[in-house]
């Protein structure tokens, strides 16, 4: 009987979604699965789908979902199908509701259905509430078995993450990352450079990872996804730099906004701080039309107060709420506020602070944020994924707390978990306004016995609840403390603010059971709300805010919501696995099958051999002779030299590297004086050929070796040499899970050979030479010198080239066919970079196929409208190819950044000498001078940019788009136009050089003159190599 309830509640919330087209692709389930099946579906959460996606709001006459255009036909035209779904949800519904004997709560409202469960907490006794629905199925030990002494290979390594406490947060930094479904895990942390440590590894279809036995290594493979969250948000997170904080930030007339209206008290007045620390200016805050929401922008503060003065504080004005044996009530609606995000409703005795803070009001806080320490009631410190409710007595920044999420240490608050609370959850769902109630129980004798919280939902028919009943703190009774609080009065304090330090609220935890691995305070949205202010007493609490009428609709129309968020989000990824599985095919020379591609693997060992790629590894290489230091200061011992051209592996430490593979320092930069550049390189373990038949280059000394091997997930403590004349793969290579380093000359060349896999770099080594002098004395003791030196030849200055192209038009057949020639940007730029809002895709492999596959990198779109020159206004969707830039990150080791239109034909060894020229190191490039130096010329024109590394970290890294979109009118620019005021706003070199660029709507493009850099504009794939054959032939 109670299946077939399941059964058909399901179709009740379901059958709407089933009738319209994306329903199709809902997975099918069965009468004992069906309701399990639905809610542990991998519906990911707000903060990681597109942000074009609805976004659920709450009106005072009701919940009014807000559509696309597209779902608001498919609705109305399944109208009819879905009434008669609800018809038959509601009979279920009736039968349920009055054919069974329900049991009642004592504190939850009447009707409700549930079990209770106690758990201690810390620090005191608490107990906890969950009204369990058929849904509610508690967490699942998705870690399935640990391997131990064993470690993990795929073809595809991730990346490791420091510092993991236990294998079960590894396994939960594993859940948090999409592409995740295997792991390792140093768990014996005397193992030097391994302990610690989380190694995360991709997982294709089908496939089981090779096994190598390692004692001291803890593996396993993801059974079963409980949504960690933190790490979709960075990538798919909108851009948020259209709204600088000078939009948002409050003035000084803007500190009152308002009244708000308090059920059971009456009018108060809401009081917006300007600061919310020393130094740190508060955004805005907003209120409702009809007095009863208080709506904090991100980074904004305020006080419900009983009075408030425009642009002063007044300490008789804070609000002083006496609270003992009452109930606050509110609602609030944190809708997108993800990992990262922290929305907080807290009470503080303001109106009796002693002094005025350092942020120019009466603020206090446990923390002494302002420099005022007092004692709080953290009602709310919240976002989508996790919940916390917690005292603090004078001191005790720490406290008691309930609710559900991680900490930096233990396992933290587990009360609920991520099936009652969270997008989507079957009690609490976040993505949906929900209810807040918080009771100040008191006992005969009048003193606070305890707090209970309440949260509820329109749409849910269950109450989560949870009790502090004890709290002691250094032998003091933190309850008897907070009496006398209650009694003389709080003030109600209600912020939002970001930051990627959240995990005591979202982390984690020991247990890998909290929810967020990472915090992306980037993907938080503007604001979040709170209203529905009510105080009673704390005698029969009702928890909800408005009616339940209709929530069946509206849980049907959750669901449909949901289902598109989670369609969005997977249509940003899905391009990307696509690619690498095709990759892989590649690869295993399988370009042509027939059928089911997939590679089968076996349970111990894949059935045939693999690739196995890390990118993203960070290299130094030496710039200028360098000394090696004992410690982290030019004063210290010289214990060695690093010279031009070497390339050394460390970790960096502020303006220092310290070495990997030997004792020492060896500093970045000096004076602004350069030492050490970072690269950015790709390992990979292949199968067939050699290094250079995939692309690559060889890995020829041991150090580079170990290192390589350490990135892909190979934890071998040494590397053996191998120096006999049997033949062996070239330099480096895996040989049954251990390192070898062919030493031999003869070995140049070679490739795999059978178990033995080379491991290859993206990028070459530089080759050294080195010239021996020997000098014999006149004597009859022969005295010989040897000196050693060693060049290196790179292009002068370097160049990092990119350029910026739309797949849908003729760009995409030009930029593949430069690709493919090794042309252009692609020839001799030092590094290079495709960037599309359509991105990822491949554009091919250069030199014919033989060389290195590019792939576009995808940047944020931005609406493009019309400048005040009449060009197109895309100044904002350049800033987000920027932002796209600063992620790469190759700009900061190499010389010079250009920006070439993909119809500019660029030669980069001409650009190099025009660029030699400049000895300030902060510069830009002024190319176009059209009108003889009237205003506006000098300018830049777009279709070819240069600007200095120096500029560009000014830019990107120091706050310099920010100010320059706050002192602009960008939404009026072309990009060029702003970029070249920006420049000069940050005081970066002006450096004319009017021959580089021959671009026709400048001073004309002859592509035999022997002198431009870059000639523009060329469209067509025949008139683009028709002027490159002209321009090198000259």
């Amino acid at each position: 009987r109670e299946c077939g309830h399941y059964l058909l509640l399901t179709l009740w919330q379901l059958l709407p979604v089933a009738m319209s087209q994306e329903a199709r692709e809902l997975p099918k389930t069965d009468s004992t699965s069906c309701f399990l099946t639905y809610t542990d579906s991998d519906l990911e959460s707000n903060e990681e789908r597109s942000r074009d996606s609805p976004r659920p709001v709450e009106n005072r006459g009701g919940r009014e979902l807000k559509c696309s255009q597209s779902m608001r036909v498919k609705l109305w035209v399944r109208g009819g199908l879905t009434v008669i779904a609800l018809g038959i949800g509601a009979t279920a519904c009736w039968y349920y509701a009055f054919g069974h004997s329900t049991g009642e709560h004592p504190a939850s409202p009447k009707g409700t259905v549930g079990l209770t469960k106690e758990q201690g907490v810390l620090k005191g006794r608490t107990s906890n509430n969950v009204d369990s629905l058929p849904w509610h199925h508690g967490t699942k030990d998705f870690c399935g078995q640990h391997e131990k002494d064993l470690e993990f290979h795929t073809r595809r390594a991730l990346y490791s993450v420091d510092g993991v406490a236990s294998a079960e947060m590894c396994c939960a930094e594993c859940d948090g990352e999409p592409q995740c479904g295997a792991w390792t895990y140093g768990a014996n942390r005397n193992i030097e450079d391994v302990g610690g440590i989380c190694f995360l590894k991709a997982l294709g279809n089908n496939e089981m990872p090779m096994r190598v036995r390692r004692p001291g290594l803890v593996s396993g493979l993801l059974q079963d996804r409980l949504r960690k969250h933190g790490v979709v948000a960075q990538l798919v997170s909108g851009d948020t730099w259209g709204e600088t904080q000078e939009e948002t930030a409050i003035r000084a007339n803007e500190t009152c906004p308002g009244p708000i209206r308090v059920a059971g008290l009456g009018a108060l007045r809401v009081s917006s701080a300007r600061w919310l620390a020393p130094g740190e200016q508060a955004a805005k805050v907003k209120t409702g039309m009809q007095d009863n929401e208080v709506e904090p922008m991100l980074s904004g503060r305020a006080y419900l107060a009983s009075n408030c003065t425009v642009g002063a504080s007044s300490q008789e004005d804070m609000g002083a709420l006496k609270l003992l044996g009452k109930t606050l009530r509110y609602s609030v609606d944190m809708s997108g506020a993800g990992c990262g995000c922290l929305a907080q409703l807290h009470l503080a005795p303001m109106r009796h602070a002693t002094k005025i803070s350092q942020c120019g009001d009466f603020h206090c806080d446990v923390s002494g944020s302002c420099g005022n320490r007092c004692p709080e009631v953290a009602v709310q410190d919240a976002n989508q994924y996790a919940w916390s409710t917690s005292l603090h007595v004078l001191n005790d920044t720490r406290g008691i707390s309930v609710g559900y999420g991680g900490t930096r240490e233990g396992t933290g608050r587990r009360n609920w978990d991520d099936s009652s609370y969270g997008p989507g959850a079957g009690c609490i769902d976040t993505h949906w306004p929900f209810n807040v109630a918080v009771s100040f129980l008191v006992d005969g004798a009048g003193e606070l016995d305890g707090m209970q919280v309440f949260l509820s939902q329109d749409t849910h028919d269950c109450v989560l609840s949870a009790r502090i009943d004890m709290y002691n703190f250094q032998s003091r009774d933190g309850l008897r403390e907070f009496s006398a609080t209650l009694d003389m009065g709080v003030t109600p304090v209600v912020s939002y603010r970001s930051s990627d330090d959240l995990q005591w609220l979202d982390g984690v935890g020991a247990d890998g059971k909290g929810p967020c691995i990472r915090d992306a305070p980037e993907a938080c949205p503007a604001s979040v709300r709170f209203y529905g202010f009510g105080i009673s007493d704390a005698a029969g609490v009702q928890t909800s805010v408005g009616n339940t009428e209709g929530s069946s609709f509206k849980g049907a129309i959750a669901g449909i919501h949901d289902f598109l968020e989670e369609r969005a989000r997977k249509k940003v990824t899905e391009e990307i696995h696509a690619e690498v599985e095709r990759e892989e095919i590649k690869h295993n020379g399988m370009s042509d099958c027939v059928g089911d591609c997939n590679m089968h693997l076996g349970n111990k060992r894949p059935s045939g051999p693999y690739i196995e790629m890390k990118s993203q590894n960070i290299e130094w290489q030496v710039t200028i002779n360098v000394f090696i230091r004992s410690a982290k200061s030019f004063e210290s011992d010289v214990l060695g030299m690093k010279l031009v051209g070497q390339v050394i592996m460390g970790k960096r430490e502020g303006d220092w590297v310290k070495l990997e593979n030997e004792a020492g320092y060896v500093a970045v930069h000096r004076e602004g004086v350069n030492f050490l550049e970072e690269r950015v390189v790709t390992y990979e373990k292949i199968f067939a050929g050699n290094c250079h038949h995939a692309g690559l280059f060889p890995i020829e000394d041991q150090f580079t070796c170990r290192k390589a091997g350490f990135a892909l997930g190979y934890f071998d403590g040494k590397v053996n040499l191998y120096s006999g004349n049997q033949k062996r793969p070239e330099g480096c290579y895996i040989f049954h899970g251990g390192l070898w380093v062919a030493e031999n000359p003869a070995n140049r060349g070679n490739g795999a050979m059978g178990v033995r896999e080379p491991i290859c770099s993206s990028r070459p080594y530089p080759t050294t030479t080195t010239t021996t002098t020997t000098t014999t004395s006149t004597t009859n003791t022969n005295t010989v010198t040897s000196t050693t030196t060693t060049t290196t030849t790179w292009g002068s200055p370097s160049l990092f080239c990119f350029c910026v192209m739309m797949r849908s038009t003729y760009e995409y057949g030009l930029v593949r066919e430069q690709v493919r020639q090794r042309v252009g940007i692609f020839s001799t730029c030092d590094e290079h970079a495709v960037f599309s809002q359509d991105a990822p895709f491949s554009l091919g492999k250069l030199s014919h196929g033989k060389g290195a596959e590019v792939k576009a990198q995808w940047f944020q779109k931005a609406r493009v409208g019309k400048s005040e020159d009449g060009t197109a206004g895309n100044a904002l969707l350049f800033v987000h190819v920027f932002k796209a830039i600063k992620r790469d990150g190759r700009f900061r080791k190499l010389d010079w950044t250009i920006k070439a239109d993909p119809d500019a034909v660029v030669l980069p060894e001409r650009i190099r000498k025009h660029l030699s020229r400049v000895t300030n190191p902060f510069s830009y490039l002024v190319n176009c001078n059209k009108m003889n130096y009237k205003p506006p010329f000098p300018m830049i024109f777009g279709a070819f940019e240069a600007f200095s590394s120096e500029a560009l970290v000014k830019f990107l890294d120091q706050g310099g788009v920010e100010r320059c979109m706050r002192e602009l009118p960008y939404q009026k620019f072309g990009e060029d136009k702003f970029m070249g005021n920006c420049m000069k706003i940050l005081h970066a070199h002006e450096f004319d050089d009017f021959q580089v660029l021959a671009d026709q709507r400048c001073l004309g493009a002859n592509c035999r003159d022997g002198v431009a850099g870059a000639y523009h504009d060329f469209k067509g794939i025949k008139e683009w190599f028709q002027c490159w054959g002209q321009a090198t032939s000259t």
